[in-house]
């Protein structure tokens, strides 16, 4: 896993993004939270009971609770990944170019299967009718 990571911050360094370190960490915490969702529609697995939200509330309690909520994921996700750590993965930039590609076909197959998911989900609760 770290190496998967530290391709994806090399990415980041080799192309001159600023902040690769926060941008790799930010990404990965984003498929973190796709993969979450998706099995929580899998196995029909309310995320109310996981995720702090009230929609009721107004629009700035939402945003701070969701600041909260991404900001633990993020800390937890950048002590695990340290920037110094990922610099001394021996990566070649054979598996850069590699890893580029298999991460936009990763990305792109992510997406189809939520929005796949999602459709399920709403046939089955009757808000999609076939």
């Amino acid at each position: 896993m770290k190496k998967i990571v530290a391709i994806i911050y090399r990415t980041f360094v080799d192309r001159g993004i600023d902040l690769p370190h926060f941008r790799t960490i930010g990404l990965m915490g984003f498929f973190l939270f796709i993969h979450f969702v998706q099995l929580s529609l899998v196995f029909n697995i309310n995320l109310r009971n996981f995720i702090i939200w009230n929609p009721s509330a107004s629009k700035g309690l939402q945003w701070i609770l969701a600041a909260i909520y991404f900001g633990i994921i993020w800390l937890v996700l950048a002590l695990i990944f340290k920037e110094h750590k990922l610099k001394e993965v021996l990566v070649t930039q054979e598996e850069i170019k590699k890893g580029r590609r298999i991460l936009w076909i990763y990305l792109i197959t992510n997406i189809i299967l939520l929005i796949i998911l999602l459709i399920r989900l709403g046939i089955e609760r009757g808000t999609i009718k076939i």
